[in-house]
């Protein structure tokens, strides 16, 4: 009995190693950082919410993250607080960090956030452009507590045309900026006009991020400026110079932005608006996609649940489809078959359970 015991658990071991090392090889590892193309994902750092680990190669130092959205679509990214590690030496100070980039070309001109050391709020990041790249810097040589960082973004409409030509905007969310912005001064001799609708039952926030005009006297004589109201007929405010306007509530479900510009040039302005109140859209489950990562060619599922009042509910982490489908081999269904009749032959188990098992694969 011994005999046989030990004889069928070398055929299982011999039988199981096979498919057991295809599985484990199936699985790369991951990047330090990857493409983005999806409306909406997560960026965590390595090993979140565990302490993140010294970069092991002088490649993993800096990792990036690069998100690329369609033509007309703008980011807003939410980080969920930071904590990153720092050491003091007699005449240097290395510290970690996370740095964030409106564009994909990642330079110090397009750089608009960095962050060191540690904070437990959240901060909203927004980004008028349909590219994105986040850096984040491991420079400290080791690390034992700094879990590093975790962000979420969404793609929201982003309106950098001058008006919408007689259309109205009626996402949710977006942006509106002057033509050019940020890169370049706004034209000369220009006259825009955006008109935003929400549902019958809300009202549309309005918030200037960015407001930088030329001025002259007064507003009354300015020949740069934005409007905004209610109506196109009769506007509520009047803005020009460089003071960011206050946050503006329309008092229905439609908000009227005209900007008109004269000879002069600026940086112009950027506006966030979000429709508010009533009854929006209920919160759904995002749908599933597929994401290409940096550094392999493995796909990698990941699964959201969105939140349009909040955000990012739960992120689960990357499932790599390739390795799920190569574990359940038949290298290892037949291995696990096999110990089973084993031990049924030697009355270990009972014999029935057999016609069990073939059931547990079909129910998957």
């Amino acid at each position: 009995m011994a005999i046989k015991i030990l004889i069928s658990c070398l055929v299982f071991l011999s039988c199981f190693d096979d498919g057991w090392t295809r599985c484990s090889r199936s699985r790369p590892p991951k990047a330090c950082g990857r493409s983005m193309t999806s409306n909406r994902g997560t960026i965590k750092s390595p090993r979140f919410p565990r302490p993140y680990l010294t970069a092991a190669t002088y490649e993993d130092k800096v990792c990036t993250w690069l998100i690329t959205l369609p033509y007309g679509q703008g980011i807003k990214l939410l980080l969920y607080g930071y904590d990153f590690a720092f050491e003091r030496f007699r005449y240097t100070t290395y510290t970690d960090e996370l740095q964030v980039f409106r564009d994909e070309m990642c330079g110090e001109e397009s750089r608009i956030r960095q962050y060191q050391g540690n904070d437990t709020e959240y901060d909203i990041i927004h980004i008028p452009s349909n590219t994105a790249c986040i850096k984040f810097f491991r420079r400290t040589t080791q690390n034992h507590s700094h879990t590093g960082f975790s962000m979420s973004y969404e793609a929201v409409d982003d309106n950098g045309e001058c008006g919408t030509n007689g259309s109205s905007i009626s996402s949710q969310e977006g942006y509106i900026h002057s033509p050019g912005y940020p890169a370049a001064s706004y034209p000369q001799q220009i006259n825009c006009t955006w008109v935003i609708q929400a549902l019958p039952s809300q009202t549309i926030q309005v918030e200037f991020l960015d407001f930088q005009l030329s001025y002259i006297y007064s507003c009354d004589f300015a020949p740069d400026f934005v409007q905004i109201g209610s109506t196109n007929r009769t506007y509520e405010f009047k803005y020009c110079d460089q003071d960011t306007p206050s946050t503006f509530t329309s008092k229905k479900n439609i908000v009227w932005l005209y900007f008109k510009t004269g000879r002069w040039r600026n940086r112009g302005f950027l506006v966030y608006y979000k429709a508010i109140g009533g009854s929006p859209l209920p919160d759904i489950s995002g749908a599933d996609y597929w994401t290409s990562w940096a550094r392999s060619d493995w796909r990698y599922f990941e699964e959201t649940r969105w939140s349009s009042t909040r955000g990012y509910k739960k992120n689960s982490e990357p499932i790599d489809a390739f390795a799920v489908s190569t574990c359940s081999s038949p290298s290892l269904q037949s291995a696990a078959y096999l110990l089973l009749a084993t031990l049924s032959s030697l009355t270990l188990i009972p014999g029935s359970f057999l016609f069990w098992t073939p059931s547990l694969d079909s129910n998957r």
